[in-house]
């Protein structure tokens, strides 16, 4: 390996590449960083093929298996767009062919500095070497990639790839062999693995007499414990100003996803909420619900718990009480379908934007059977099946569906004596015709009927249906029967103690 530490001319033109598959307001900030100095064009190289993703006015260059083609690159669906990193480097210098040098970032390196653009001037002020990169050594025979590089090449090295540097010309000899690679192999042997690109990179460029070089070799730019594959940084983590390149480094959302992969412990959870700022939390509400229902399953319907000072709950409600972090645990008790956890929301509803009537629904979530199951249902078991319908989906197709018989019948159990004034019916749209004549039932002790409504065979179904009986009935069970041969099938019940108030 050479070393050329010769001044480079000022006026080269120089590109940092942002590799990335996501663009959010930390990687524009950091473009925004790297743009001061007009020597570099600042680029993302952006995965693209889960639709098209704004850069905010910076250059871009689209990743995807089309633009690796146009260029004559071996494709053999082995994830090439994250496994062969060195592709970008020719996508890009394909469409600004006047570079002389490109730095190539994944999105989750950092540079622990005020001035990052400083790093990068640094290096490119002291040295012209063909390719700069992380732990560049030689490969010993037992890394994966070593046999793919090996067969054509006595010695193999290897590097690590978030932050590497090559060269134009270096680029495009690397490209040239890619190309030649893929038309040798193209219609050949199917077992074929592409190299990946830390292998490739080094040997290819090592075997021609370019001059491939570790970065700490230009003096301390990375250790061990700060530039890896395993951990996981936050910039709140790191110590100020030591200069050193840091590997994984996340914020936001992208943090919390990660961390929680590696723990959802109560202390885990919190000690990440507090590195949230208010615009994270109103990213990170959905991924906040996988340790909360976790705490609720764990919890139970148990109000002492929930709401003792050593509950996540409790700890989280009280420590980050910014709206997404209370709407996402308000989902999460919602889902639970606990009587508790339901009074909970029912008084802080309106704060939360929630549906209050909903939430005085006396059927929702409570246990429901039905007469029968058939080919249509959801769940062959005739509780489970018969549960869509109190789930408070109104919009679902159908909640439930029970088999052609005689007199099919859906009841649910309100788990105590109520005062019942009104059941609202959302039908299945389309079907409306087969709730003709329906009748309601109530019961106190689940074996003794009492008819206390059926609908007029005359009327016309509609999609929502209110029945709003003249006087309460006492009743802890509630029937929907129909009084003949047929399917018996609707979206969503609820049940009321009084009218619902309208507004004027």
């Amino acid at each position: 390996m050479v070393d050329m530490t010769t001044p480079r001319p000022s006026a080269s033109s120089n590109a940092i590449v942002i590799r990335t598959h996501y663009v959010d307001r930390y990687l524009l900030s950091l473009a925004t960083r790297l743009s001061r100095n007009p020597a570099y064009l600042v680029i993302f190289a952006v995965d693209e093929r889960n639709g098209i993703i704004p850069t905010d006015g910076f250059s871009k260059v689209s990743i995807s298996d089309e633009a690796f083609s146009r260029l004559g690159l071996p494709l053999r669906g082995q994830n090439e767009i994250w496994k062969c990193g060195d592709y970008i480097l020719y996508v890009v210098l394909d469409q600004f062919p006047d570079l002389d040098y490109v730095w190539l970032l994944e999105n989750d390196a950092y540079v622990n500095r005020a001035d990052i653009l400083s790093f990068f001037e640094t290096i490119d002020n002291k040295s012209q070497h063909d390719f700069l990169a992380t732990y560049v050594e030689t490969a010993s025979p037992d890394w994966y990639w070593h046999g793919t590089m090996s067969g054509d090449h006595p010695e193999v090295y290897k590097c690590f790839f978030p932050v590497v540097r090559a060269s134009a010309r270096a680029v495009r000899h690397l490209l040239s062999r890619r190309q030649s690679a893929g038309r040798s192999v193209s219609s050949e042997n199917v077992d074929y693995v592409i190299p990946n690109d830390e292998a490739f990179t080094t040997t290819e460029l090592s075997a021609e007499g370019f001059s491939v070089v570790d970065l700490n070799e230009l003096g301390e730019c990375y250790t061990p414990s700060s530039f890896n594959y395993h951990g996981l940084f936050h910039p709140d983590d790191l110590q100020p100003e030591d200069g050193l390149l840091y590997h994984p480094v996340r914020s936001g959302s992208h943090y919390l996803r990660r961390a929680l992969l590696r723990s959802s412990e109560k202390e885990e959870l919190l000690r990440i909420l507090e590195k949230m700022t208010s615009d994270d939390l109103l990213e990170v509400e959905p991924f906040l619900e996988a340790p909360l229902k976790q705490e609720i399953s764990n919890i139970g319907d148990n109000p002492e718990r929930i709401l003792s000072r050593d509950s996540m709950i409790w700890q989280v409600l009280v420590g980050f009480p910014q709206l997404p972090v209370v709407r996402a645990v308000a989902r999460v008790l919602g889902e639970a379908r606990m009587p508790f956890c339901l009074k909970v929301l029912g008084r802080y509803a309106s704060f939360m934007g929630l549906d209050v009537d909903a939430l005085k629904n006396l059927a929702l979530a409570k246990p429901a059977w039905q007469s029968s199951t058939c080919l249509w249902s959801h769940r062959a078991d005739c509780r489970q099946d018969a549960e869509g319908a109190n789930n408070g989906d109104r919009d679902a197709p159908n909640g439930f569906h029970t088999d052609l018989e005689v007199e099919p019948w859906w009841t649910v159990d309100l788990l105590e004596a109520s005062s019942i004034k009104l059941i609202r019916i959302f039908n299945r749209a389309g079907f409306e015709d087969r709730m003709k004549s329906f009748q309601i039932l109530t019961s106190v002790d689940g074996l003794n009927w009492r008819q206390v409504y059926q609908h007029p065979p005359e009327l016309e179904i509609a999609r929502i249906v209110e029945v709003c009986l003249p006087d309460p009935c006492s009743g802890r069970y509630l029937r929907i029967r129909l009084p003949r041969k047929s399917h018996l099938h609707f979206s969503e019940i609820e049940i009321y103690e009084e009218a619902l108030k309208r507004n004027p």
